[in-house]
């Protein structure tokens, strides 16, 4: 493997001894010569991935003796960054990709990494969307453990290098070393008691934030750190514990210098922050104006965690255009910043339209103007605006019935006189699969009405569960997403994905109508029904999970680590306690009118002597029913008694001894004489006549 042009794969079979030949990008075999990972899954599927930019992951499968397409952003998700030396893992079905950051390269062949990793589901040929966690530093290292994934980032300029853990409980710190690695420090601000320094690159592009003690003897113990996400620091600001942070291409983070958590806010403007300055308990936050953004100010208020005001400099709020349209009086123009508003009484521009006044979104992608409403395709839906009130009206979104929020393109249609239809077209990005949203927009006599239109039914062909109930059916492959059957629609809807469930793929799935239960063998989820959002209720990881049940009497999962797990009934779901024991105590048996407490005695494998020739139990002899021979036969039943309700008890016997007098001829009036004839009828020998006598049962010959 190499970083360097020429670089490939070399093969040594371990079985035979000798070395196979090596996979080139010469050769035809690579996408690039500069492969620097490799691992394989358990289906004999190799990943290779590239030090360079924009290559992907290949992948060849040892079963098929052929290579398979190759992973990239376009169709799977996941990050254009090139991978660190070795930094690449699978394990159940999930495949990690560790990315490097910074600069490399010169001139037309520079290369811009933001670091990071990439998460997503593949096995074989089959592979899901990723889910990409963009650390702002090269993550390193790779290496799944009981607890999840550690993930190892390496600090860099940014003087913060540490471990992360990924589970189902999201990503958290395992340890972290901060330091100072250079004197590039750009921005520094403290208080009595610590200092903040923000750490650059050669460019004296901030690159990360330390924390520092300050110690009697005047030197500094850094405590925490934090990344800058792949952007660039500009200023920082404290007030109270947090720590606001100017991040260019980013935005504008909140770190908690308590904790060492850290966020990005909602976008505002736009991403392109600068200089901050508090005024109050607002953080004006200056906006700079790039070849994709706009120059203007905005406010965020501490107090109630929200953008509160802001403007951009009259004219287009984005320069990357994505369409136009329209009205009596303006020419719109959807960009990536907001909306764009061409004045044609002035000929001049008007202020730019954005989130802060209402836009359900900045990134606008198209533009379709009826009866005085403006629809915007945006990443969270289309987005409306009442030119009439100049107000924004409720997004159309997934729970309106659209097959997906990212709304890429939009073609407005004549359907009839004054009817219109928008069909929208959703690329499959997020959870969702690709599809086409038809809505039928509202009129004087009709309301909106949305159907949908799938290339695909479900992600996979290969069902790895299916469940059903009164709303239809739930669909579980090795492809991402959930998929829902809507019996009372006819529709198919998406649902969870491989980063909202503990566990992928999933195997086993239970519904009662309210709930479905899902499981891999990592834990399961509780996915919300009714809704067409199908949200994830609740998690419950668990190593080992075989299958699960849901019913009246709650949740139930079997765990080949836990054995039998269970939660209480709706609504509560409680966990019950996982050793739970129902004894009979006391336990009683009882026998032909004869009772002893045995409690003491019940242990597997214990015998248990309950009668005997020194404590008999005699039974009446003139009771029961006339059997063979007309002999009274009776039942006597062995009773099993305990105050405690619904304990389970199980009893062997082992054997029975009886004994009894009968009187024979009570039965059989004729006895006495037949025995005679018997022995008048028998041999003569020496004067002496011997009979045996045999005592049989005429039903199966046993006494």
């Amino acid at each position: 493997m190499s970083n360097n042009n020429n670089g490939g794969i070399a093969r040594y079979d371990g079985g035979s001894g000798s070395w196979l030949s090596a996979f080139t990008y010469n050769g035809g075999d690579l996408s690039d010569d500069t492969p620097d990972a490799v691992t394989c899954d358990d289906t004999d599927t190799l990943y290779v991935g590239y030090y360079d930019n924009n290559i992907g992951i290949d992948r060849y499968s040892y079963s098929n003796s052929r290579w398979m397409a190759t992973l990239d952003n376009s169709n799977s998700g996941i990050s254009n960054d090139g991978l660190w030396w070795d930094s690449i893992a699978w394990d159940n079905g999930q495949l990690l990709l560790g990315h490097k950051s910074g600069t490399s390269g010169n001139g037309g062949s520079t290369q811009v990494s933001y670091g990071g990793f990439s998460l997503i589901a593949a096995r074989g040929a089959n592979f899901g969307q990723a889910n990409v966690v963009n650390q702002g530093s090269s993550v390193t290292d790779i290496d799944m453990m009981s607890s999840g994934w550690f993930v190892s980032a390496a600090g860099s300029d940014s003087g913060y290098s540490h471990i992360d853990v990924l589970n189902q409980n999201g990503l958290n710190t395992f340890t972290a070393l901060p330091g100072l690695v250079n004197g590039r420090v750009v921005e520094m601000i403290g208080n009595s008691t610590h200092v903040w320094a923000v750490t650059a690159d050669t460019f004296a592009q901030g690159q990360g934030v330390l924390q520092g003690m300050l110690l009697p003897n005047g030197s500094v113990e850094w405590e925490m750190g934090w990344s800058s996400y792949g952007g660039n620091i500009m200023e920082i600001v404290l007030v109270d514990e947090i720590l606001f942070v100017s991040i260019s291409g980013i935005g504008l983070g909140r770190y908690n210098t308590i904790t060492g958590t850290a966020n990005i806010v909602p976008q505002g403007l736009n991403q392109f922050t600068d200089g901050l300055a508090m005024h109050g308990d607002d953080v004006v936050v200056g906006l700079q104006g790039t070849w994709a953004s706009a120059a203007g100010v905005q406010v965020w208020n501490t107090t109630t965690n929200q953008w509160t005001m802001g403007r951009l400099i009259s004219g287009l709020p984005n320069n990357i255009i994505n369409d136009f349209a329209l009205t009596t009086t303006h020419i719109l123009i959807a960009t990536e910043g907001g909306l764009g508003m061409w004045n044609m009484s002035k000929n001049d521009w008007d202020d730019p339209m954005t989130s802060l006044d209402g836009l359900a979104s900045n990134n606008i992608y198209s533009l379709d103007v009826y009866q005085n409403v403006i629809y915007m395709g945006t990443p969270l839906g289309i987005g409306r605006w009442d030119l009439n009130t100049n107000s924004a009206l409720a997004t159309i979104d997934r729970s309106d019935g659209l097959v997906g929020d990212n709304t890429v393109a939009t073609v407005m249609y004549p359907t009839g006189v004054n009817l219109y239809t928008i069909f929208a077209a959703h690329n499959g990005a997020g959870s969702t699969r690709p599809g086409v949203s038809e809505i039928t927009l509202p009129s004087s006599s009709s309301p909106m009405q949305i159907n949908t239109h799938r290339p695909d039914q479900i992600p996979h062909n290969t069902v790895t569960a299916v469940a059903t109930d009164w709303w239809g059916v739930h669909i579980a492959t090795v492809g991402e997403p959930l998929t829902h059957w809507n019996a009372t629609s006819n529709q198919f809807e998406d649902g969870a994905a491989i980063w909202q469930v503990p566990s992928w793929p999933i195997f086993d799935m239970d519904s009662d109508g309210v709930d479905l239960l899902v499981t891999g063998n990592m834990g399961g989820a509780r996915i919300e029904v009714g809704s067409n959002l199908h949200s994830v209720l609740d998690q419950y990881p668990a190593e080992g999970a075989l299958t699960v049940c849901i019913s009246s009497a709650g949740l139930w999962m079997v765990s080949s680590t836990y054995g039998l797990l269970g939660w209480e009934p709706a609504p509560t779901f409680t966990r019950r306690d996982m050793f739970v024991m129902r004894r009979a105590e006391p336990l009683n048996v009882g026998f032909g009118g004869f009772y002893d407490n045995v409690t003491d005695s019940t242990h597997p494998g214990k015998m248990i002597t309950f009668i005997d020739s020194s404590n008999p139990v005699t039974l009446d002899s003139s009771a029961g029913v006339p059997g063979p021979g007309g002999m009274l036969m009776q039942g006597a039943s062995l009773v099993l008694s305990s105050p405690v309700d619904g304990a389970a008890t199980w009893v062997k016997s082992y054997g029975l001894a009886y004994s009894g007098t009968w009187d024979l001829n009570k039965t059989n009036p004729t006895l006495q004489s037949n025995l005679q004839k018997a022995i008048d009828g028998s041999a003569l020998v020496n004067g002496s006549r011997q009979v045996m006598l045999r005592l049989q049962s005429p039903e199966n010959g046993s006494m």
